[in-house]
């Protein structure tokens, strides 16, 4: 399910991702409040850019450099090897 976030929202995702990885209750309030699941596809477009997550670059554009439409929290997680992100999927999705 693709989610488009405006670019504070897909920023603070990005901090949520880099910086905190180990802060599970935040990202579950972001989630919440975003209505996404593990399996959300999240993208944020700034003038005729899209940007997507992705395991090689966090904010990756999409298609344009071969990135494809972007990767879920699930898919991101597990290609990051986040454990703590995984279980938490796991148990509460």
């Amino acid at each position: 399910m693709a989610v488009s976030l405006n670019m504070d929202d897909f920023r603070e995702l990005g901090k949520l991702i880099t910086d905190k990885p180990t802060y599970i209750q935040k990202l579950g309030k972001f989630m919440k409040k975003h209505n996404m699941t593990p399996d959300s596809v999240p993208s944020s477009k700034s003038g005729s850019t899209k940007y997507i997550i992705h395991p090689i670059s966090v904010a990756a554009r999409a298609s344009n450099y071969g990135y494809g439409q972007g990767y879920s929290l699930r898919e991101y997680a597990i290609a990051k090897s986040m454990v703590v992100w995984i279980r938490y999927f796991d148990h509460y999705y």
